[in-house]
Parts: structure tokens; C-alpha cells; sequence
């Protein structure tokens, strides 16, 4: 119901060609796969904790949840978001894998998966042009590549020690989206090398953490917890690996913002929603027992 608001109109608010926010009243606009996705990942994690036995013999069990992911994935691909799209698919079966699907029907999934994201990339001509722009960015610089060669000039200008926080020449209106899907570019320019490692490995420790307390909670049979968990850390995870690949020419060009850093109110919030969730499962986990002497 989320993902069809868009498409209301003088409620569905497009900008750069794409329809995935929804304006009501003085609020900010809000991007509705931001409450969709954790909402998905809440269904999947459910269905897994239910069907698990059924998951772990039966190709069939995949099916089931695809009457609710499959058309959500539609509704995505109409605004058009093609990297959501990715990710809630690649996360589900992560979470299949864990549950317990069998190897060769995760293998054969990962197949029909792979020719499934090709088979939407031929099929609609801006992708292919995003595509043709990744593959050699300088070739048209000034058009389908001008993204990219921007962002490889401003992570290419940051050296080791960057040119200083604030003083951000591509962000001058240089490098479009500077605020939200190329904001590791203006990073790596203003803070440099030393700059990007710190964020990748705060980013390594949260997202450790977030796998350390999923398997925790399952090891303690707290098994929707565990996947709900794992599921987050998959997302998370999955969501940074493409917004960096995508700032350093690794990957196509996607929509995706990188998680508590890119501007946006609502996926801001729903990602601090959603660490909330975690450490509320920590919780949860069971402490393991200290043992205390008393001092005679």
C-alpha cells in the first residue's frame, strides 16, 4: 500500500525522473521504501521462523512470499528503483540461505535471480545507458558518464589526507546528488584516505555487531529475532558495498544513499527505527552469567 501511494497524484512527488516520495501537508517529503523495506524484512523474517522446516526440503517454500515481494518489486520498478529493488530481493535470499534452503536450490535461485536483474536492465533503455556510462565514463564525459568521472575527480583530489573538511570543490554544484547518493565521493575528497577508512571500519563494526547479536539470538532460539536481525545486517550491508561501489566506478549507477550519512529525513529515521529494533533484540539475548567471589 506504501509503494502505491506514489502514483496519487498531487501526492506522489517526482524529481530527477523518478516517483518515490509522497508529500502530505507541511511534513517533509517522504520516500515510502524506506518504511516498505523494514516492513518487507519484518514479513520475511516471519515467514522464515514459520516455514522453516518446509524451507529446508522444499523449492516450493520460496513461492509462498513471493506473492507479496514480487508485486512490491513491481511497484519499485514503476517509480523506477531498480537498486530497492535489488536489495530486497538479494536480502531475501540471504535470508533463505540462512534458514536453511537447500544449497542447490540457493544455487538455482541465485541463477534465476542473476537473469532476472539482466533480463530488467536490457529491457529499459536508461539503464543500459547507465550501464554503457559505467563501463567507460570517459568516453561521453559530459553526458551519461559525467556522474562518475566526477566522482572518481573528487575521490582522486582527497590523497591521503584530503583537502579538508568543508573545502569540497565538487560539491559546487560539480558533482550532481552531492548530498545524498555521491556524498562518499565529497568525503573522500575533504578527509582523504585516512578519512574513508575510519567510515568503512565504523561501518565494519556496526554492521558486525548487528551479525553478532542475529546469531546470537538464534544460537538462543530466539529465531525470528535472529532473522530479523540478519536480515538488517544484510540490508545494511548490501546497501553501503552498492553506494560506494557506485561512487568508485565498481557498479552501475544506482539510487542509493549511504545509511546515517546521505540527507533524507524519512530513510534517516527509518535506519535509526531500525537500529532500534537491534539493540532492543540484544536485549533480548540472553547475558551470560558472571561469576562474582565474595571477599571475605
Amino acid at each position: 500500500m506504501l509503494l502505491t501511494i506514489v502514483f496519487i497524484p498531487d501526492i506522489g512527488v517526482t524529481a530527477n525522473g523518478a516517483t518515490r516520495w509522497i508529500k502530505i501537508g507541511p511534513l517533509p517529503n517522504i520516500q515510502v521504501v524506506d518504511p516498505a523495506r523494514l516492513l518487507l524484512l519484518i514479513y520475511i523474517s516471519g515467514y522464515c521462523y514459520r516455514q522453516q522446516e518446509a524451507l529446508t526440503s522444499d523449492f516450493m517454500s520460496f513461492v509462498k512470499p513471493m506473492i507479496f515481494i514480487i508485486p512490491a518489486c513491481l511497484l519499485l520498478l514503476g517509480q523506477p528503483d531498480f537498486g530497492s529493488t535489488v536489495i530486497i530481493l538479494s536480502v531475501t535470499a540471504g535470508l533463505f540461505f540462512i534458514a536453511g534452503f537447500k544449497i542447490r536450490y540457493f544455487l538455482a535461485l541465485i541463477i534465476i535471480l542473476g537473469l532476472a536483474f539482466a533480463f530488467l536492465i536490457y529491457i529499459e533503455p536508461y539503464r543500459m545507458s547507465r550501464l554503457a556510462g559505467f563501463l567507460e565514463p570517459w568516453k561521453d564525459a559530459l553526458g551519461v558518464g559525467y556522474q562518475l568521472t566526477n566522482s572518481l575527480i573528487a575521490i582522486g583530489s582527497g590523497g591521503i589526507f584530503g583537502v579538508g573538511l568543508g573545502e569540497s570543490i565538487q560539491k559546487l554544484f560539480y558533482l550532481p546528488e552531492a548530498h545524498t547518493d555521491f556524498i562518499f565521493a565529497i568525503i573522500a575528497e575533504e578527509l582523504g584516505l585516512m578519512g574513508t577508512i575510519l567510515i568503512l571500519s565504523l561501518y565494519g563494526l556496526l554492521i558486525s555487531r548487528i551479525f553478532v547479536i542475529g546469531f546470537k539470538a538464534i544460537q538462543s532460539e530466539l529465531m525470528f529475532q535472529g532473522y530479523l536481525c540478519i536480515s538488517i545486517g544484510i540490508w545494511l550491508s548490501l546497501q553501503v558495498i552498492i553506494n560506494l561501489g557506485v561512487n568508485m566506478g565498481l557498479l552501475p549507477t544506482k539510487g542509493l544513499t549511504l545509511p546515517l550519512i546521505s540527507y533524507g529525513s524519512s530513510s534517516i529515521a527509518i535506519t535509526l527505527i531500525t537500529l532500534a529494533i537491534v539493540l532492543r533484540i540484544g536485549c533480548e539475548n540472553p547475558q551470560p552469567k558472571k561469576n562474582l567471589r565474595n571477599s571475605g
